[in-house]
């Protein structure tokens, strides 16, 4: 009977066994690492372009919150031109209705029958005082006041016989009116270019 030892057959092909699977695991180790590498790089890309990415919205940010403030100043300063603007339209406004109703006095006035001593304007109140030749003429002045459109309610407030030294008795008055404002656009009120005579 012929005898075949296999034994070191069998312990060659464990040793080649045991290699190959050393180089396999080798292997897989260098394939794992090459890939945790290359992702470690991808990610860091990643985190690079990100972080310029905020980099850059910080900037835009800066350069946003700049302009706003520029535009918060040019707020206030077109808020204090308004106001400035507004002050001074108000003085011409207060400046050309104290010259209308001067005017106005002029032609309301009844002619030779009458004439204003004293006029106090304070805000929209308008008080005049004057001298006439009979309470008709004061009621038609009255009438006058009331449809020159520059008032919103005339009073009588006080009158009073005035006796002279050739004997005529004139009437002396106290008249007050409550005056409309003057309007910032169209044409203001106009007193009557003649007063009737009466």
């Amino acid at each position: 009977m012929i005898r075949i030892n296999l034994l070191p057959f069998r312990s060659a092909r464990k040793k080649e066994n045991v290699r190959r699977q050393i180089s396999i695991f080798v292997l897989g180790g260098f394939l794992v690492a090459v890939s945790l590498f290359g992702y470690h790089l991808l990610l860091g890309s990643r985190v690079a372009t990100q972080d310029q990415k905020v980099a850059d919205a910080k900037a835009d940010l800066a350069q946003l919150e700049k302009k706003l403030n520029e535009i918060k100043e040019m707020k206030k300063m077109l808020e204090t031109i308004r106001r400035k603007t507004a002050v001074i339209e108000n003085l011409e406004l207060s400046r050309q209705a104290a010259v209308r109703l001067l005017d106005a006095m002029a032609h309301l006035t009844v002619a030779d029958r009458m004439y204003l001593t004293e006029l106090k304007i304070s805000g929209n109140m308008v008080e005049m005082g004057g001298i006439a030749a009979d309470n008709q003429t004061i009621a038609g002045f009255m009438t006058r006041l009331e449809e020159s459109g520059l008032f919103k309610k005339v009073a009588l407030r006080s009158t009073s016989a005035n006796p002279q030294k050739d004997g005529n008795v004139l009437q002396k008055f106290s008249i007050s009116g409550d005056r409309k404002p003057l309007e910032r656009t169209g044409k203001p009120n106009q007193a009557p270019e003649k007063a009737e005579k009466k």
